[in-house]
């Protein structure tokens, strides 16, 4: 599995003086990944899913050894469950129901078989543990508990009806490896439809109509500005149009709703948006040259009928254009996470983003696309600084022969321009060889990468090398586990005159030897690259690479600190493990303190803090410096810029905080050089919500002979100083 880099240097970290980062324990860290993974989901990612906050788990994938349950004599737990989600895998023909309580806990999860050519599980029909997916080495079947670890389930029931009032109930029994038992229950109240239809006429200027990987169709129209929006899923044979009739089975009501905004609003001004969950559709849709409709009768949780026609007006081909490049860019590095492969091409004046999701990478991407389908997605930029303009249909070839790659095919976007695409990639060849030296590189790493980055002995070369790793940082690396956006190979660097070349990494083969005595890197092998001023410049590189991790207080400054802070916040959000943070920070410089208190105490009360590394109640941490992954440690104190990045840092070690009366804080301590920090910090504004910044964009590239960093539009050099 590829992991996301934030290795930059070591003063161009980016420190937030809102809080320390806190690192989740390995479960729950798992726990979080499967969420983030089920919100990436399709349709979820397109409706306001606020009423499923507690029903978001994914069904947990793992490899391991089926247990047999011990069944131990233990009463049977009632659950009355309030929240249902359900997603179809077509792969597998199985529907995967999360089923929770208002509390969270216990949260279960199925995975049912279901009936050929069916997308939910037969009505009135008890499911046994047979019918659900599982074998011994995958049990998507588990329960969640309060700590949200889940537990694998081994025998179970599970059945669905419908009412009369069109009102959903489950009853189902689950039995854990350890014994544990449990009945569950969801009942809906009947519902009473009122007499009354409420019609909903809705116009967009661009249809919304995706057809995604569970055979379903996904429409939606409407806005803020016409008081509605709706979105209406459905299953359908034909994955080339939604045009048809769709109504009872056919509907998929998980994901198909009304939003009404009212004229109420929120705290934040927002009007207030009630979402009505569509229990019974009868919906048309036609289409012809200039739109899309949607004409049908939706009958809501609320018992009213919403009649509904919508027109979603199609772009027109006004106006045709050419984007023709040699030079497409294959970018699959997430392909291992996602499945998706992005493309991307410019001929100087255009460029079109792409976006495919290949069941299987390299010879597997060669096949025919359709914008809106799979996944399937693209957009046109038509100069450096302008927005992109998404396609609204269109379809292309992709063909991939030995690593050679072309793209042929059309895309009609939104601004009623149709582009024709001839795009390609021709897999470069060596026409050198070139052997490069770097005795004394910095290196920074953690359990899943690392970064070696600097320059040879008399700075005519330079090279950043960012690479991710599975559980041992020696071995063998390929360019699959480089991260190739933040490497690069520079050479013939002139201080002088600004002058050098620089090279994008193409194909590598190396291996590591990491000595964790002292925290050294020997990195040995070939880098096929390309260079970026002319590219059939491909050079393939023999490097040798002596990288280090710095000593944790290699940048402390040399010389005293003093500075007052206005105001100052306290960050309490992890009080229960004994731990408060205060933090401040100006236009001109910031200070991270870290205070040890009595566990579940979220009160600072006056009096001396001694400055240690006990980690003992009233005390504050002493500074560790940096550590091998570049973090900056608490407690410390600097001067910062434009970003909120330390420019110049003093790791505080020793001395004392002192808290007054008056809640001024007083920080009269030394760094590790012995030099002075003395700070005052006058107010507790803990009320007034931090700023957090966005993510960061970073680039590095060689200049006047210096690595220099762009962060954000901001350029800095190694050392962290801002280069004006």
């Amino acid at each position: 599995m590829k992991r996301f880099y934030l290795f930059f240097c070591a003063l161009t970290l980016a420190f937030s003086v809102s809080a320390q980062v806190k690192m989740l324990a390995p479960k729950q860290a798992k726990k979080q990944q499967l969420k983030e993974q089920i919100l990436k989901h399709d349709k979820r990612a397109l409706i306001d899913f606020s009423k499923f906050a507690k029903s978001t788990s994914e069904p947990t994938r793992f490899v391991g050894q089926h247990h047999v349950a011990k069944m131990r004599k233990a009463e049977a737990k009632d659950v009355t469950i309030t929240n249902i989600y359900s997603v179809y895998y077509p792969e597998t023909n199985t529907i995967w129901y999360s089923l929770s309580p208002d509390s969270f806990a216990p949260s279960f999860s199925f995975s049912i078989y279901v009936p050929e050519g069916k997308r939910d599980v037969e009505l009135g029909k008890t499911y046994t543990f047979a019918d659900m997916e599982h074998d011994d080495d995958y049990n998507p079947n588990t329960w969640d508990d309060e700590e949200r670890e889940s537990h694998e389930i081994v025998d179970a029931t599970f059945t669905k009806t419908v009412g009369s009032g069109y009102d959903v109930h489950i009853a189902a029994t689950a039995t854990d490896v350890d014994g544990n038992t449990f009945t569950i229950h969801y009942d809906e109240e009947p519902m009473e439809v009122k007499d009354e239809k409420i019609n909903i006429t809705l116009v967009n200027d661009r249809p919304d109509n995706q057809y995604l990987d569970d055979g379903s169709w996904m429409l939606r129209a409407g806005g803020e500005d016409q008081g509605y929006s709706i979105q209406v899923s459905f299953y359908s044979n034909n994955n080339t149009s939604p045009v048809g009739t769709f109504k009872g089975e056919d509907i998929d009501y998980s994901n198909s709703v009304i939003n009404v905004f009212t004229d109420k609003e929120d705290e934040y001004g927002d009007k207030i948006i009630e979402s009505l969950n569509v229990k019974y559709a009868d919906v048309t849709v036609t289409e012809d040259d200039d739109a899309f409709y949607i004409n049908g009768e939706l009958l809501c949780d609320n018992g009213y009928i919403y009649v509904v026609n919508a027109t979603m007006r199609k772009p027109q081909a006004e106006n045709h254009a050419n984007i023709t490049s040699t030079s497409l860019v294959v970018d699959d590095y997430w392909f291992s996470m996602t499945n998706e492969v992005k493309l991307s091409a410019s001929d100087g004046t255009q460029t079109i983003n792409i976006s495919i999701f290949p069941k299987e990478n390299n010879e597997g991407m060669a096949g025919t696309y359709t914008i809106g389908q799979k996944g399937t997605r693209a957009a046109v930029r038509l100069g450096e600084l302008e927005d992109e303009i998404d396609a609204f249909s269109g379809s292309f070839v992709v063909t991939y022969d030995e690593g050679n790659i072309t793209l042929k095919g059309s895309v009609l976007c939104f601004n009623n321009t149709e582009y024709a695409l001839d795009l390609s990639y021709t897999k470069p060849v060596k026409t050198r060889e070139q052997s490069l030296v770097f005795n004394n590189l910095t290196l920074y790493h953690n359990n899943a990468s690392f970064e070696a980055f600097g320059f040879n002995d008399d700075s005519t070369q330079a090279i950043d090398l960012a690479v991710d790793y599975d559980d041992d940082m020696s071995g063998d690396y390929t360019e699959e586990n480089v991260a190739t956006e933040y490497s690069f190979v520079a050479t013939d660097i002139n201080a002088e005159t600004g002058a050098a070349k620089r090279f994008r990494i193409l194909e590598a083969n190396f291996h590591c030897d990491y000595n964790e005595n002292d925290m050294t890197a020997n990195i040995t092998g070939t880098l096929l690259c390309q260079n970026v001023d002319d590219i059939t410049d491909i050079p393939e590189f023999t490097i040798s690479m002596k990288a280090t991790v710095p000593a944790p207080f290699e940048k402390d400054e040399n010389e005293d600190f003093t500075h007052n802070f206005a105001t100052y916040t306290v960050d309490t959000d992890y009080a229960e493990y004994g731990n408060i943070s205060v933090n401040a920070n100006d236009e001109e410089a910031a200070i991270g303190l870290e205070f040890w208190v009595a566990e579940g105490e979220t009160t600072l009360l006056p009096g001396v803090y001694p400055i240690s590394e006990t980690n003992e109640v009233n005390t504050v941490s002493a500074s560790k410096g940096m550590n091998s992954s570049g973090r900056l440690t608490l407690s410390l104190a600097g001067l910062i810029n434009g970003s909120r990045e330390f420019t110049n840092v003093w790791y505080i070690v020793s001395g004392n905080v002192t808290i007054g009366e008056d809640g001024i804080i007083t920080v009269d301590a030394l760094n590790s050089n012995g030099k002075k920090v003395n700070c005052k910090l006058l107010a507790d504004v803990s009320g007034i919500e931090d700023v957090k910044t966005d993510a960061v964009k970073v680039s590095k590239y060689i200049e006047n002979g210096q690595i220099l960093i762009n962060r954000n539009g901001k350029v800095y050099n190694i050392q962290g100083m801002q280069m004006k």
